[in-house]
């Protein structure tokens, strides 16, 4: 069981005139899904009222609600960005003062240099995003600067080839699963034997793949 926290989100119907609801736990995304609807029921609301949950990466911000709680204020104060993956503060909002204690740690440290220093996990980010991290690089990359983060996002469209993107895309069900050890041998393995994917059949990639793992 994969024990990295997870930050779910389940969008409200605008019909339904409900909040959006988030929720974050250290467990698999199941269980966590679960977890969320029987909270969300709890409250007295209704799951029709919602949007199957998704899994958003992880926000580095310092009024998390706390784990296993459900939020329905969230999205007052956060959206999600371009990407659709990355939380950001929404212009003129300001972060829950009942978690918020300003931008400094539990030593009364000044947090700005921290966090822009900080080295973020690639085991929470989307399975594309995994694989081009590692892509080039002669060693596992597991973790990667908030700048690093941004480059890859960025560089998605450009550097990851269509053909190899949409082969990962059909067999998420067995990537996803990889230790990221593991994804920089097949993402190592997979640029020698395809060396030009972009010429490549999307068949041959998704056999290599099946026949590696």
């Amino acid at each position: 069981m994969s024990t990295k926290p997870l930050f779910l989100l389940r969008k409200a119907k605008k019909s339904s005139g409900e909040p959006d609801v988030v929720l974050w736990a250290s467990n698999d995304f199941e269980s966590t899904c679960a977890t969320l609807d029987y909270l969300i029921v709890k409250s007295g609301k209704k799951l029709s009222s919602y949007f199957k949950a998704v899994a958003t990466n992880f926000p580095v911000v310092n009024d998390l609600p706390a784990e296993g709680e459900i939020d329905f204020t969230w999205s007052e104060r956060y959206q999600l960005s371009k990407d659709s993956m990355t939380w950001e503060l929404k212009p003129g909002a300001a972060p829950d003062n009942a978690h918020y204690q300003g931008n400094t740690n539990v030593n009364g440290e000044d947090m700005t240099e921290i966090e822009e220093n900080m080295l973020l996990p690639i085991s929470g980010q989307e399975l594309p995003i995994r694989w081009l991290a590692q892509h080039g690089s002669e060693k596992p990359v597991t973790h990667v600067s908030r700048d690093g983060l941004q480059a890859l996002h960025i560089a998605r469209a450009e550097e990851l080839p269509a053909v190899t993107a949409l082969a990962v895309s059909h067999k998420t069900s067995l990537l996803d699963p990889l230790e990221i050890r593991e994804l920089h041998k097949l993402v190592r393995d997979t640029d020698k034997v395809f060396p030009n994917p972009g010429n490549s059949n999307l068949g041959l990639i998704t056999a290599f793949f099946e026949a590696y793992l």
